[in-house]
């Protein structure tokens, strides 16, 4: 497994378990 490939594992998993603050902000009240 290349490095690459890790790091966009952990921030998908990251993303899965906690949404991206993104999506609270941008999200109406």
């Amino acid at each position: 497994m290349s490095p690459v490939q890790i790091i966009k594992l952990r921030q998908t998993f990251s993303n899965f378990v906690t949404p991206p603050k993104c999506f609270k902000l941008h999200r109406p009240p």
